[in-house]
């Protein structure tokens, strides 16, 4: 990923997650089961990025077979691809390794991930006893009291997202680059409405880089407030004193209905404080292409900008000038300071205020916009023996090699 070393002149791309690398001097494997990597300076996330899903140590025979890693899966894992079972877009067929790690297990021969856009032909699904396991994408609170009448069995689970939803905004493109525009965006957002159309209830209220706990809601809801009065005298006095108008891009169904229906609701609290969102539907690889170049003005996450290892690959990831992945397009030199001084604090009180110090800029400066913490549903039948959902890993995130079926 740092591209460092032997690997430096070679004309590799950027890594995608090279920011979990950066100030990286040397690695040394003084044997075959040690590697001891030198920083410049301290690098606090690290100890965290060294466990990430998207830090795997790899054959290097494969990079010097094909020159890359791109083409072939190469990991630990307890289970291989079955690329002749398997359709992309439709179905993923995963096999048993019969060499993996930890003896005895996966206890599953197989696991068949099924790729269903649809979410109510996945409640149905799960409803005829076809599937055995729901994630998070498929499921809102609606949807799990339907599942429940329909399979009382069914075994559910509620879980907070620790990062809360968030706009994209361009602070390079007009008018986004007036903070007293960006203001009005985040002033315009009636959080409680918003979480109780999405979820049925109030939620923590977000603050753009923080992740839960980080700011209580007390905290969040002095530092943002809901006021579309107010953001309309700033639009005024920003040179809109009748309203303004921003093209707001999203990638159709990608996301699901609920994605839409979210838009929807923003889009008409925005209207109340003279903000017109003119949606424009685009299709996902068009969608993406134009927020990485810097041409969209604003759009909504579904997911964080980095992982989920260390909140450094949230709030780094996203608003660093230098990052790969800061789609807000942010230059601002003192936070930039603040970003990298929380990086370098291994005290975890210290950092902890360093990254609240971070998190005040970015909500003062409007440079992100959040709403709430989201919570998810999963759903499995009652014969899934052993399964925990959280918030990372590999099918929705959870020990699979640990489950079994009694059925």
């Amino acid at each position: 990923w740092s591209r460092t070393g032997e690997f430096k002149d070679k004309g590799l791309n950027p890594g995608q997650f090279a920011w979990m690398y950066q100030g990286i001097e040397s690695v040394e494997t003084p044997d075959p089961y040690t590697a001891v990597i030198h920083f410049s300076q301290p690098f606090a996330p690290f100890i965290n990025y060294t466990a990430s899903n998207y830090n795997p140590i790899v054959s290097r025979e494969i990079y010097e077979e094909d020159g890359h890693l791109k083409d072939r899966i190469v990991g630990t894992g307890p289970w291989q691809l079955d690329p002749a079972a398997s359709q992309k877009g439709t179905r993923w067929v995963w096999k048993k390794h019969a060499g993996y790690w930890d003896s005895g297990k996966p206890y599953l021969d197989e696991v068949r991930w099924l790729v269903i856009p649809d979410n109510a032909a996945a409640l149905a699904a799960f409803q005829a006893r076809q599937v055995d396991h729901l994630a998070r994408t498929a499921l809102n609170f609606r949807a799990v009291d339907d599942l429940k009448k329909a399979v009382p069995q069914a075994q559910t689970m509620k879980y907070s997202q620790p990062f809360g939803n968030h706009l994209f905004i361009n602070n390079r493109q007009k008018p986004l680059d007036d903070v007293r525009v960006r203001r009005a965006i985040s002033l315009a957002i009636d959080r409680d409405e918003l979480a109780m159309a999405d979820q049925g209830e109030k939620a923590p209220w977000a603050l753009p880089g923080a992740i839960s706990g980080l700011f209580t809601d007390a905290e969040a809801r002095q530092l943002i407030k809901y006021d579309p009065v107010e953001a309309k005298r700033l639009l005024a006095e920003a040179g809109f004193p009748n309203g303004i108008e921003i093209p707001w891009e999203y990638p159709g169904q990608h996301y699901g209905q609920g994605y839409v229906t979210r838009l929807e609701l923003l889009q008409a609290q925005f209207k109340k404080a003279g903000i017109n969102m003119a949606l424009k539907n685009l299709e996902n690889t068009d969608y993406i292409t134009r927020r990485r170049a810097g041409n969209s003005l604003v759009s909504l996450a579904s997911v964080y900008c980095g992982t989920s290892d260390d909140i450094d690959a949230h709030i780094y990831a996203c608003y660093h000038s230098k990052s790969k992945q800061a789609y807000m397009f942010i230059n601002d030199p003192e936070m930039d300071r603040l970003l990298e001084a929380q990086r370098q604090e291994p005290d975890p009180e210290k950092r902890r205020e360093a990254l609240r110090n971070a998190v005040k800029r970015l909500t003062e400066q409007a440079y992100g916009v959040a709403t709430y913490y989201p919570s998810h549903f999963e759903a499995w039948q009652p014969h899934v023996k052993s399964y925990m959902p959280n918030l990372s890993g590999w099918f929705g995130g959870s020990r699979w090699d640990s489950v079994w079926l009694d059925k």
